[in-house]
């Protein structure tokens, strides 16, 4: 049996929308004399550039104040000959329908080069099962400027509404410059426009700095450490070993504080700042830290974060895996990193309940007889008057289970992590998981196979998507171009 017209284009679409219907067999020819209506309660900023940048066109778009009382995101959309029609509660849910339009728009047919894109007249309806859907990146010194920026693209372009952006010793502190290796720092300048033009997009991204554990600004198993490496008379901010701040310090609040008000303020103050906190090993173990309460010195310097944040109109979100004991049974099977000699189990009882707490489970941890998973961390934040956003990784069966659960308890949302994997695997995790995510891992809105770990269909369609990002950068160079830089390995043994 062949494939149908509509089940063709469903899958050009990610993620897919709730409701796609053809109407006949007619197309609408984007060009300069397409019409656009733009229906919404107040009028969206931007929409101009955005359809130029996406269809390289300049059609007559047309305004029209229209109530519509639906959550934020979602869009309906009516494509005539010669009208597309767009109605949306908010810019979010315009910069939606634009994106699934651009994901359907075929370059015209019988030409040698094409002048014009077409869209087949249809109906799609579309909203999502949840307000927060966000991605964690890392910017390691290793990686390129165009990585980053196409995979903030590429997440904007899936639906995402925020990207968590955690820079591994390269952001370039004026407070505080030997927190970055100034061999691999970033350009202010160029990281400031990634910043307005994923703004612009419709994807905000939030400033993470670790302030708790991963002081040293590198990976756990490399030994590297951006400060000490360097600067080893700035040892003392430090614990002993370098993997945790010194919290008994008054310097190294001082420096923090300096740092996590320059980074929120170069990010344009958006509502969040993440001050990551997980795996804190070897704490408060040097000798004014350890004849102190571990607990009441890292409640303090929590809550002084908090306060910090909250003067500016920011919440902070951290990890929660220090938070809980790893011995406590309720918690087998999960990912918890806490222990009782910590004295941090129970701090979750005295800090603001308005901190998000960000929940990274990255298997499927079956209950008896092999039930499905209760993520029981998750609900323990929640009953304890927490937000919450679950965190999965790469178990496709665990993301949609957490999914589920984002929208069944509810909780805040979804942060997907990707960490060191920004080549093959993260274009998968970004495609599969926001479709996850945007449905709710409602299985009628999402392709037949998303569950599948290979699925060339699918993995095509991607690579189509990828370059027109690329197209949007101007990517030219082979190395640059393509989800991995080389096809092969450098050295080829005949």
């Amino acid at each position: 049996m062949s494939y149908t017209e509509h089940e063709i284009l469903m899958t050009r679409m990610n993620p897919r929308p709730v409701r796609f219907e053809l109407n006949g067999d007619k197309i609408c020819r984007l060009d300069s004399a397409a019409n656009f209506v733009i229906n919404t309660p107040e009028k969206p900023e931007g929409i101009e550039k955005i359809i130029r940048l996406f269809w390289d066109c300049a059609p007559a778009i047309r305004y029209e104040v229209v109530p519509f009382s639906r959550r934020s995101g979602a869009y309906q959309v009516e494509i005539g000959e010669n009208t597309v029609s767009i109605t949306a509660p908010d810019r979010d849910g315009v910069l939606n329908a634009l994106k699934t339009l651009r994901q359907l728009a075929e370059e015209e047919r019988g030409v040698l080069r094409f002048q014009a894109y077409e869209l087949p007249c249809c109906t799609i309806e579309d909203e999502p099962a949840m307000t927060f859907r966000a991605l964690h990146v890392c910017w390691f010194p290793e990686n390129q400027q165009y990585q980053i920026e196409r995979a903030i693209r590429y997440a904007a372009y899936c639906k995402y509404n925020y990207v968590v952006l955690e820079t591994w010793g390269v952001f370039p502190f004026e407070s505080a410059p030997f927190l970055c290796w100034q061999d691999k720092a970033l350009d202010r300048k160029e990281l400031k426009r990634i910043i307005t033009e994923a703004k612009e997009l419709g994807l905000t991204i939030i400033p993470q700095f670790n302030i708790l554990g991963h002081a040293s600004g590198s990976r756990e198993n490399g030994g590297k450490h951006v400060a000490i490496n360097r600067f080893p008379e700035y040892a003392s901010l430090f614990e002993p070993d370098g993997w945790s701040f010194c919290l008994s310090n008054p310097e190294t609040r001082k420096i923090l504080s300096a740092c996590v008000t320059e980074m929120y303020d170069f990010f344009g103050k958006p509502g969040f700042f993440h001050i990551g906190s997980d795996e804190a090993r070897l704490l408060a173990t040097c000798r004014t830290c350890r004849r102190a309460s571990r607990k009441e010195l890292v409640k303090d310097h929590f809550l002084h974060f908090h306060d910090l944040m909250a003067e500016q109109g920011a919440r902070i979100m951290m990890w929660h895996d220090m938070l809980l004991d790893k011995e406590d049974p309720r918690w087998n099977g999960y990912i918890v990193c806490g222990s009782v000699k910590d004295g941090l189990t129970d701090l979750y009882k005295e800090l603001p309940k308005d901190i998000v707490i960000c929940d990274w489970q990255y298997g499927y941890p079956e209950g008896e007889d092999g039930a499905a998973p209760t993520w029981a961390t998750s609900k323990f934040f929640k009953e304890n008057g927490y937000d919450v956003l679950v965190s999965p990784c790469h178990n496709l069966k665990g993301f949609r289970s957490l999914a589920e659960l984002a929208v069944n308890e509810p909780l805040m949302g979804v942060l997907e992590t990707t960490w060191s994997e920004l080549d093959t695997g993260l274009f998968t995790t970004i495609t599969k998981g926001s479709g996850i995510i945007w449905s709710g891992g409602n299985a009628e809105c999402l392709s037949p196979k998303i569950m599948d770990a290979w699925a060339p269909d699918d993995m095509c369609m991607m690579h189509h998507h990828i370059r027109q990002i690329e197209n949007d950068m101007g990517i030219r160079d082979y190395y640059a171009a393509g989800r991995i830089m080389l096809q092969l390995p450098e050295k080829i043994h005949l």
